[in-house]
């Protein structure tokens, strides 16, 4: 794996480079490197069941039949998984607004931008993941505005 090969040579912070301007502003600073291993790892697990080096439960298919109907979603699944040390981090922009080290990563360090949906794909992914944390079934968001949508909303 490729990530691997850049964490064992150190090469990490050189390939997901931020500019000095943009770290000098940065929140805190990101996680170690074996993170985005870590969560690589558990990504091809989930992909490719039959490689596993450990049991869990099949992926559901509504989510894998959408990883195999499209080919640029693993790419950035992988993106992100390399990105992990930077989730939660941020850094003040030159208008002095708060914004993803993500973001400032994909388009200054790695300068991929919009290509393959990176820089609008993969910052939207972590904001997301941020929704789910930590979720509490009581939080007003998880409960349905009425029964008739409550209803609609049953899979039994």
């Amino acid at each position: 794996m490729s990530l691997h090969l850049l964490d064992d040579l150190s090469l990490f912070p050189l390939v997901f480079h931020i500019p000095p301007a943009i770290a000098s502003t940065l929140s805190s600073q990101p996680s170690s490197p074996s993170l985005a291993l870590a969560a690589a790892s558990i990504l091809q697990t989930f992909l490719q069941p039959d490689t596993a080096l450990f049991r869990h439960p099949p992926l559901h298919p509504l989510i894998s039949s959408g990883l195999s109907s499209s080919t640029s979603v693993i790419p950035r699944l992988y993106m992100a998984c390399a990105l992990t040390p930077y989730r939660g981090v941020t850094y003040v922009d030159e208008k002095g607004k708060n914004r993803s080290a993500v973001e400032a990563v994909i388009r200054e360090g790695l300068k991929v931008g919009t290509k393959n949906h990176y820089l609008d794909g993969v910052p939207a992914l972590f904001s997301a993941s941020e929704l789910l944390k930590a979720p509490d079934i009581e939080d007003d968001r998880f409960k349905t505005p009425s029964e008739r949508a409550e209803i609609g909303m049953r899979r039994d």
